[in-house]
C-alpha cells in the first residue's frame, strides 16, 4: 500500500511540477510551437522524469535528468536560446532542490529528525506539498526577477502581489503539518489534511496562471493601444506632409508670377530687392522636390518617405501603384497596413547583401481583385512564432507582432487574404495580399 501511495504521490509531484515550469516558462518566453504541442512536450519530457524515479539510487540521476529534460522542453519549445534555455533549467533545477531541502527541515522539526518524511505515507505527502509551494513562490520570484517586461515601478508590486496567496497558503500548510505532528489524529483525518493541501496548492498553480494570462493580455492591449495611437498619429502626420506637398505645388504654380515680379524688379534696376527676393524664395521648403509615386495622398508620402531612406541606405527601390488601386482603404488605414510593410522590408533589406524593395500594386477588374505584392532581399528567412508571427529581430521584443497584427487586423477588415513566402535561392521575402470585390 505504501509502495503504491510513493508512486502515486511521485506522479502527483512531477505534475505539479510540470504545471510550474510551464507557467514559468510561458511568463517569459514566447513559444515557437502551438500551446497543444507545447503540453504534449512537457508530457513526453516528466513521463520521463517519472520513468528515471522508479529506478534505483535516483538521488543524483533525477537531478541531472530534471536539468537535461527541462533544458530540452525549452529549447525545443521556446524562443529562448541554447544558453538562455540551460540557464533557466540550472535555475529550476536549483530551486527544486532547495525547496525540497527546506521543506524535509520543516518537518523535522517535531520529530528532531531530517529524514521524518520517510517515516509514513502522509508525511511524504505532506512533505511534496509543502516544497511544492516553496518551488512555486520561487518561481515566481525568479520569474520576477528575469522578466523581460518589466518596469521599475511594477516589477515590485507585481511580485507581491503574486506571493501572497502562496506565503500564507505556506504559513496554513505548516500549521497543519505541525497539528498532526503534535496532536495524535486519526489516519482519515490526515489523509484528509494531506488532500486538502494538495487542493490548496492546485489553488494556488490556478490562481497564478490566471493572474499571469491576465497579465499578459493586458501587456498586449495596451501595445495594441499604443500601435493604434501611432498609426493616428502616422495618419495625422503624412496628412501634415501632404498639406506641405499642396503648398509646394502652389508655389510652383505660381512660378511665373515670382517671374514677372523679378523682371519687374529687374526693369526698375533694383539689384539688391532682387537678391533678397530670389534668397527668401531659394529657401521655401516648398521648393524641395518630390516625386508623385501614386494619386493616393497618404500613400504617395509614405512610398516617398520610403524611398528616401532607401536612397541614403544604397536600398534600390523601385514601384508600380496603379490609379485608384488602395481608395476603398481608409487613410488611417492606409498610414498603418503600408506602414508596416514598408518599414518590415526596409529593416529586412538593410541588413542583405543585395539591398532591394520592390512595390507593386494592381486592379485586375476582370476578377474584381486588388493586389498588393511586396518583395525585398532578406538575408535569412524570418522565424514564425506559434501564431504564425514572424519573430521581429528588432529592439523591444515586449512588442513583438504589434505591426504584424496591425497588417493581419485591416486586411481582415477589408477582407482580404495574404500569403508570404521565402526563396532561399534568391533570398527574397515576397508578400502578397488579395483584396476582392473592393469598388
Amino acid at each position: 500500500m505504501n509502495a503504491y501511495f510513493e508512486l502515486i504521490t511521485c506522479a502527483a509531484v512531477l505534475f505539479t511540477e510540470m504545471l510550474i515550469n510551464y507557467i514559468y516558462a510561458d511568463y517569459l518566453f514566447t513559444k515557437r510551437v502551438g500551446g497543444a504541442k507545447a503540453f504534449g512536450a512537457y508530457a513526453v519530457g516528466y513521463v520521463l522524469l517519472y520513468t528515471v524515479f522508479l529506478l534505483p539510487d535516483k538521488i543524483i540521476l533525477n537531478i541531472i535528468a530534471y536539468l537535461l529534460v527541462n533544458f530540452m522542453i525549452f529549447a525545443a519549445v521556446y524562443y529562448c536560446g541554447i544558453v538562455s534555455a540551460l540557464f533557466n533549467s540550472a535555475v529550476l533545477t536549483a530551486l527544486m532542490a532547495i525547496s525540497e531541502v527546506i521543506g524535509s527541515a520543516v518537518l523535522s522539526i517535531p520529530s528532531g529528525s531530517f529524514s521524518s518524511y520517510t517515516y509514513s505515507p502522509v508525511s511524504l505527502f505532506a512533505l511534496s506539498i509543502l516544497s511544492k509551494l516553496l518551488y512555486m513562490l520561487f518561481c515566481i520570484i525568479s520569474a520576477s526577477v528575469f522578466e523581460p517586461h518589466k518596469s521599475k515601478s511594477g516589477s515590485s508590486a507585481n511580485l507581491i502581489k503574486l506571493s501572497i496567496m502562496p506565503v500564507a497558503s505556506l504559513f496554513v500548510a505548516v500549521l497543519v503539518i505541525y497539528v498532526y505532528s503534535y496532536i495524535e489524529l486519526p489516519y482519515v483525518l490526515q489523509i484528509a489534511a494531506a488532500v486538502s493541501m494538495f487542493a490548496l496548492l492546485f489553488a494556488n498553480i490556478y490562481t497564478v496562471s490566471v493572474y499571469n494570462r491576465s497579465e499578459k493580455i493586458s501587456r498586449e492591449n495596451l501595445a495594441i493601444k499604443l500601435a493604434v495611437q501611432k498609426e493616428e498619429y502616422d495618419a495625422e502626420y503624412y496628412k501634415m506632409l501632404e498639406e506641405q506637398y499642396e503648398r509646394q505645388r502652389i508655389l510652383i504654380h505660381d512660378v511665373k508670377n515670382h517671374m514677372q515680379a523679378i523682371n519687374g524688379l529687374a526693369a526698375e534696376g533694383n539689384v539688391s530687392e532682387i537678391q533678397k527676393y530670389i534668397t527668401e524664395w531659394g529657401y521655401d521648403k516648398a521648393l524641395q522636390k518630390q516625386v508623385r509615386y501614386c494619386q493616393n495622398s497618404i500613400l504617395n508620402i509614405i512610398v516617398s518617405e520610403t524611398a528616401r531612406e532607401c536612397a541614403e541606405s544604397g536600398i534600390e527601390f523601385q514601384c508600380d501603384i496603379r490609379g485608384k488601386s488602395v481608395d476603398f482603404i481608409s487613410d488611417t488605414d492606409i498610414s498603418a497596413l503600408f506602414g508596416n510593410l514598408l518599414s518590415n522590408a526596409y529593416e529586412a533589406a538593410k541588413n542583405a547583401d543585395e539591398k532591394f524593395i520592390e512595390l507593386d500594386i494592381k486592379i485586375k477588374p476582370e476578377q474584381k481583385l486588388t493586389v498588393v505584392k511586396i518583395s525585398n532581399s532578406c538575408k535569412e528567412p524570418p522565424a514564425r512564432d506559434e501564431k504564425g508571427l514572424f519573430i521581429s529581430r528588432k529592439d523591444g521584443k515586449e512588442n513583438h507582432g504589434l505591426g504584424q497584427k496591425s497588417i493581419r487586423r485591416i486586411i481582415e477588415k477589408y477582407g482580404g487574404t495574404s500569403e508570404s513566402y521565402y526563396n532561399d535561392a534568391e533570398k527574397r521575402f515576397e508578400t502578397v495580399i488579395v483584396f476582392s470585390e473592393c469598388e
